[in-house]
C-alpha cells in the first residue's frame, strides 16, 4: 500500500512514516522544508517527493500531518490528485475547522479518516496508545478502516463538535491551569520551601514547578 505523507518532516509526520514503513509500505514524504524531508527520507530510505502532486498520485493512503490552519487547503489540494478508493487521513488536533474540507473530500470517492492521536512522537509503538475518530461520512467504514491501519491503538469514536469540546477542556485548562501556578509561585521568594511542603497532588505539576 503506497503511502504518502504530507508534512512528513514534522515531528508526527515522521513518527507515521516509521510507522508505515516498518509495516513494509512503501512511504513517500512531501514537505514544505524539502531539504528536510529529503533528509529524512535517506535516513529512513524511503522517497522524498519534490512536489505534493508527485506524493500523492498513484498514493493508496494520504496522511496530511500539517498545522491546523492549513490543513484544509492541503486537503484539497491532495485530493485533486487522488484515485478512487484511496484513503485519506488528517490528524489535526481540532476538527471544527478542517471537518467541511474531509466531507468535500468523501464526496469525491475518497474514504476519509478524521483522527487525533493522543500520543506525541516520544510513542515507541501504538500498543496502548488512544486514537480518536471524528466520522465524516460513514461511522461504521472509517472504523473498520481505522482499526485495520492502527491495528493496535485504542480508536474511540465521538462526533467533531463532542471531540473539540472535550479537547477544550482536556488541553486548554490544564495548560491554563499550569500557566496560574506558575505565575503565582513566580511570586513566591522561597521556592525550596513549597517544594517541602508539597504534597503529592502538588508535586505531580511537574511543569509548573519546573517553570519556577
Amino acid at each position: 500500500m503506497r503511502t504518502a505523507i504530507i508534512g512528513g518532516a514534522g515531528r508526527m509526520g515522521a513518527w507515521f512514516a516509521k510507522y508505515f514503513a516498518s509495516k513494509g509500505y512503501p512511504v513517500v514524504l512531501f514537505d514544505s522544508k524539502a531539504e528536510d524531508a529529503r533528509s529524512l527520507a535517506s535516513r529512513m530510505r524511503v522517497e522524498a517527493a519534490e512536489s505534493l502532486r508527485e506524493a500523492v498520485e498513484g498514493a493508496d493512503l494520504v496522511l496530511v500531518s500539517v498545522p491546523i490552519p492549513v490543513t484544509s487547503e492541503v486537503i484539497r489540494r491532495a485530493v485533486g490528485h487522488m484515485g478512487e478508493g484511496a484513503v485519506l487521513v488528517e490528524i489535526s488536533s481540532m476538527k471544527a475547522p478542517t471537518i467541511d474540507a474531509m466531507r468535500w473530500a468523501a464526496d469525491r470517492s475518497v474514504l476519509t479518516l478524521s483522527l487525533h492521536p493522543l500520543f506525541g512522537p516520544a510513542a515507541t509503538s501504538l500498543k496502548g496508545q488512544k486514537m480518536i475518530l471524528a466520522p465524516v461520512l460513514n461511522s461504521d467504514a472509517e472504523l473498520k478502516a481505522a482499526r485495520r491501519l492502527f491495528g493496535e491503538a485504542d480508536v474511540t469514536t465521538t462526533n467533531p463538535l463532542e471531540h473539540d469540546r472535550a479537547m477544550a477542556l482536556v488541553l486548554s485548562v490544564p495548560y491554563a491551569l499550569n500557566i496560574a501556578f506558575a505565575g503565582l509561585l513566580g511570586e513566591e521568594k522561597d521556592i525550596s520551601m513549597l517544594k517541602r511542603m508539597a504534597g503529592p497532588l502538588s508535586q505531580s505539576n511537574s511543569l509548573s514547578w519546573g517553570a519556577s
